[in-house]
């Protein structure tokens, strides 16, 4: 008579492991069941879900209470009172939720495409302001505002001031140029002429070439902006300009040289947009 095959028993330990796993899995499961009967299905956010859910920067600018989109800044805002990132302080910085409307900003970067000034909304316009980073072509510009502690209302009128002064030395220095239009206005020009006594180096080639947009009743600088000579792709130009009365902030905006006859544009889209943040 054939043997019939039988199996053998599972061991005492094996036993006891077997029941241990099976009451995990029921416990698992209640807790599952618990879960969504309290707060309804797990739904896990898309990449582009997530990005839309970050929350906005708020704050004081200027005197005046914003609430920015996230879309917009590129780095860290800092705030009056906030630990010194030069002393190795930063980590210890309180965190954005704690931030209020009374919250004064000190300096934060805003990024937007030129000319119609939308941020970075989605994914898809995130990598394209990254992609673009170095291209020529870019029509994304930086916007670097300066209020609170930082900020101090005669600042534009000492950088422009204090650059166009003459230097004791002849190698030094800026020496105005004729007025040009640039963009439809008329603007003083300054530009260095000397050589570096060193190298024989136009000076040029190491400063900037400087524009300025003076207010004509007052005479007082209302546009500087310095643009690198360098023969590269992308030579960058700072242009700063006032938000008062509006705001005691200061914006200055980073753009290549090729944008400069846009220049009345820019700053007037520019503050457009920084006033349109203001908290109704």
């Amino acid at each position: 008579m054939p043997k019939i095959k039988t199996f053998k028993k599972p061991s005492g330990n094996l036993h006891w492991y077997l029941l241990g796993f099976a009451l995990l899995l029921v416990l698992l499961m209640l807790g599952i069941w618990e879960h969504q009967t309290k707060y309804g299905d797990i739904k896990v956010k898309s990449p582009e879900e997530a990005y839309q859910s970050r929350p906005p920067y708020i704050g004081d600018l200027g005197g005046v209470p914003v609430t920015i989109p996230h879309y917009f800044i590129s780095s860290f805002i800092t705030y009056d009172g906030d630990p010194s990132f030069w002393k190795g302080q930063f980590h210890t910085r309180p965190a954005q939720s704690e931030r209020t409307h009374s919250s004064k900003m000190n300096s934060l970067t805003v990024i937007a495409h030129y000319p119609d000034m939308i941020g970075r909304k989605t994914l898809v316009l995130d990598e394209e302001w990254y992609d673009n980073l170095d291209s020529p072509q870019s029509k994304w510009i930086d916007i670097m505002l300066t209020s609170g502690e930082d900020y101090h209302k005669d600042g534009l009128q000492r950088l422009a001031e204090g650059k166009i002064e003459p230097s004791p030395y002849p190698y030094d220095g800026y020496t105005r140029m004729p007025d040009q239009v640039i963009g439809g206005k008329k603007m003083e020009v300054y530009i260095a002429l000397g050589k570096v006594p060193e190298t024989g180096e136009p000076y040029r080639e190491t400063k900037h070439d400087i524009f300025i947009d003076r207010d004509e009743k007052t005479k007082k600088v209302r546009n500087y902006i310095e643009c690198s000579y360098r023969n590269v792709p992308m030579p960058p130009c700072l242009h700063y300009f006032e938000l008062l009365p509006k705001m005691a902030a200061r914006a200055t905006v980073s753009y290549p040289r090729q944008m400069l006859p846009e220049w009345q544009g820019i700053e007037a889209k520019s503050k457009a947009l920084i006033y349109s943040f203001e908290q109704k």
